[in-house]
């Protein structure tokens, strides 16, 4: 039997449910046309013609099916084009990602460029997807420093991901190092460690943006990816102004700074001898920094000092003649030991100094995705979409005295 030919949804689940159901009629239709066809050949004019009643009983039955199988069909392609499965727009933008019938696009997957461009920016840039979400790489548990980290959230590379919304960690608040050697059947002496227990919520960061010109999608090839990325780099700038000073009020997260216990370095002589004799006080209760983090300002600073009035740069190093060693960076130490990161979220005057890379930990109940709205009934009268960036996730700081806070000004 001949059937209109349906535009088939990206749904998988919504087409198969209406493959069935097609199905189920034909077979009911043939049923019908075969009770006719029945009749006919013997000679019956009418049902009652039948003296057992029974081709007119299946007939009617086939009908009423066939009737109930309309009204689902009709619904099941009414919800085929809610979800955009005949809308050339919405498929275009489907074709790069999960094909939800919400229109919701993950990082990765509403469209295949914009990752592409995303990650092609530089070799350093990890990909950007959703529950693999980087714009750097938020996912958990493997992931190594990089060796030139852009951003603080570069840094954050202890990650672990978290299968409800609350979550306890422990927080080392004393560490009293009493070994030594100890005689025959002498006492043994003893050290204090401290953990103290916190408990903690994944918080959701996330924000909107204004209406769009859905024509934007299709005529600008340049927008897909610049909107992912600003509404993506957007999460993640609140993420490290967060990791940084939350005060942990309401929804904030407890940032380092407002983290007790953490090492606090009092300014001394100049910003450059401040921040020497930071890693000076972490070295000296056994801790390794691994990276510093600077306000542009600060880092302006620090990079303007000179020997003397007519001197060069004080803390470029000097130049080893071979390239593959490089220079000294004889002030922030060697380049693949101690990261530089230059970051607004930083206090101007104030510098974090820690073991960003064992010392602090986010915990990530979901990791950023992209959701775009094209339906309701004020973005489909004027042909507009809004996207929604989100993420949710906390941070613990796990051993504050790790972290030397430094003030930079007298």
């Amino acid at each position: 039997m001949l059937r209109c030919a349906h535009p088939r949804t990206k749904d998988p689940i919504v087409q198969d449910l209406l493959n069935k159901l097609l199905t189920l009629r034909d077979g009911e239709e043939a049923r019908a046309q075969a009770c006719l066809e029945e009749a006919r050949s013997l000679g019956y004019k009418r049902w009652r013609d039948d003296p057992t009643g029974t081709l007119g009983a299946m007939y009617k039955t086939s009908k009423d099916t066939i009737r109930a199988l309309d009204a689902r069909i009709a619904e099941q392609r009414a919800e085929i084009r809610r979800a955009g499965g005949d809308n050339p727009f919405v498929q275009a933008i489907k074709a790069g990602g999960g094909g939800e019938r919400s229109a919701r696009m993950e990082a990765d997957g509403w469209a295949k460029r914009v990752a592409t461009q995303l990650i092609a920016r530089n070799q350093q840039q990890r990909a950007i997807s959703s529950g693999v979400l980087d714009v750097p790489s938020l996912v958990p548990p493997f992931v190594s420093l990089m060796k030139w980290p852009s951003r603080l959230v570069d840094l954050l590379i202890s990650r672990v991901q978290i299968d409800q919304n609350s979550l306890e960690f422990y927080q080392e608040t004393a560490r009293v190092n009493n070994a030594a050697v100890v005689a025959d059947l002498a006492q043994k002496p003893t050290s204090t460690f401290t953990l103290t227990p916190v408990q903690e919520r994944a918080r959701v960061i996330a924000h909107l943006s204004e209406p769009i010109p859905a024509r934007y999608l299709m005529d600008i090839q340049q927008v897909q990816p610049f909107l992912s990325r600003e509404m993506a780099q957007g999460v993640l700038a609140k993420l490290e102004q967060s990791v940084v000073s939350g005060d942990g009020q309401n929804e904030e997260m407890t940032g380092i700074l407002n983290t007790a216990g953490t090492t606090q370095v009092a300014f001394d002589t100049d910003i450059l001898t401040t921040i020497r004799h930071s890693f000076t006080e972490l070295q000296n209760i056994g801790e390794t920094p691994d990276a510093i983090v600077l306000n542009p300002a600060d880092a302006e600073t620090v990079d303007l000092t000179r020997w003397g009035a007519q001197g060069g740069l004080l803390t470029s190093g000097f130049d080893h003649p071979s390239a593959v060693v490089g220079n000294s960076s004889n002030f922030f130490g060697p380049d693949d030991q101690i990261k530089r990161v230059i970051s607004p979220s930083i206090p101007q005057g104030t510098a974090i100094i820690g073991d960003f890379g064992t010392a602090v930990t986010l915990y990530l109940r979901e990791s950023m995705s992209l959701l775009l709205n094209y339906w309701s009934e004020s973005l489909f009268e004027t042909n507009a979409f809004i996207m929604r960036a989100e993420m949710r996730c906390v941070i613990g700081v796990l051993r504050p005295k790790a972290f030397a806070i430094a003030t930079l000004h007298s």
